[in-house]
Formats: structure tokens, sequence, C-alpha cells
């Protein structure tokens, strides 16, 4: 689109009107955007830093610039033999780290937030805790309330990998999500 819209603002060059010239330089940043906006996407759907460092640190990198730009103290451990998972495990567990660390600003007013990674035989586990306000994990959400989508998320993306979410909370005790992942070998 892009390379077309230069051809024309081209061909249109000296014969067109200056109203043309403007929808042809609105049409190039239009496209831009578009581009820009589609790369984003793309690296949404698989953080590059998963590729080019691994889940360990990518997990470590996100932490450590959420803690900067959120001033809340985080802690990341990783127990276990630290082997590389499968390109939608790592996705999976990155991104419920990261939505779990969304709900965490949002909904917390936490100080502190800890993650741990195990990997073991059977399954991976990943522990988000935080010290936060808590709510009541029993109560589910009145319609007139807002639903929680950032739980609802995380356990979307678990079902896909035949995973699943513990929740521990309750008001003014902070909460405590554990994830379980089949180990990839038992996924098949």
């Amino acid at each position: 689109m892009s390379l077309g819209l230069k051809s024309l603002e081209r061909l249109i060059a000296g014969y067109a009107e200056e109203e043309a010239d403007r929808q042809v330089q609105w049409l190039q940043s239009l496209a831009g955007e578009i581009g820009r906006d589609i790369h984003r996407a793309a690296v949404d759907l698989r953080p590059t830093a998963l590729d080019d460092l691994g889940l360990r640190e990518a997990l470590a990198n996100l932490l450590r610039q959420w803690t900067l730009r959120h001033d809340i103290r985080s802690d990341f451990q990783v127990l276990g033999e630290s082997v590389r998972l499968p390109a939608a495990v790592e996705t999976a567990i990155y991104r419920i780290v990261q939505e779990a660390l969304t709900n965490v600003l949002k909904h917390a007013q936490a100080s502190t937030v800890s993650v741990s990674v195990e990997q073991r035989a059977e399954e991976v586990r990943v522990i988000i805790e935080d010290d936060g306000v808590g709510f009541d994990g029993d109560v589910d959400p009145t319609p007139a309330a807002k639903p929680r989508l950032g739980l609802s998320g995380i356990r979307e993306r678990l079902s896909l990998l035949r995973g699943s979410l513990t929740l521990e909370t309750s008001p003014g005790s902070g909460t405590t999500l554990y994830v379980y992942i089949p180990h990839p070998q038992q996924l098949a």
C-alpha cells in the first residue's frame, strides 16, 4: 500500500491540485500508522524477549521494568531445572504474569509482588503473590459489577494448555495465584 501510494504521488505530482497532494500524504501517514500497529500486534502475540532471552530472562526483565515504572517492589525466582519450554507454554506463562501484574496495579494496592516459576517433572508451576488488599474470591461479581476479565483471560489461556488456576485471597490479606501447566511432554 505504501509503495502504491508513493507511485501515485509521483504520478500526480505537478498535475493535481494541492488537495490531492494532502490526501496522498494523509494516506501515506495512515499506512505508516497501520504498519506500526500491525508490528506492535505481532510483537504482542509472541514477545520478542522470549525468543531473544528465554522465559527466565524475559520475566526478570518484565518485572524489573514494571518495578521501575510503578514503584512496587518485586522479586522473581526460578526453581528446578530451567529448560526451554515450547513457545506456546512460554508465551502463556509470560502473558499470565503480565496480566497478573496488571491486576495488581489496577486493584491490589500492593507494595510487593513475588513471582516464582518452578519446572517440575510433571508440570510447570507459577506462583504470583501480592501483599495488597485482596478480595472475596468466593463471591462472583454481580451483573452490575465489572467482570473479572483478567482472571478470565488467564483461565482461558490455561485451558488451551490443559492447565489450571487456583486463587487464594480474602479481603485484607493479599492475593496468590497458583498456575499449573502439565509438562509439555504430557500435553501430547
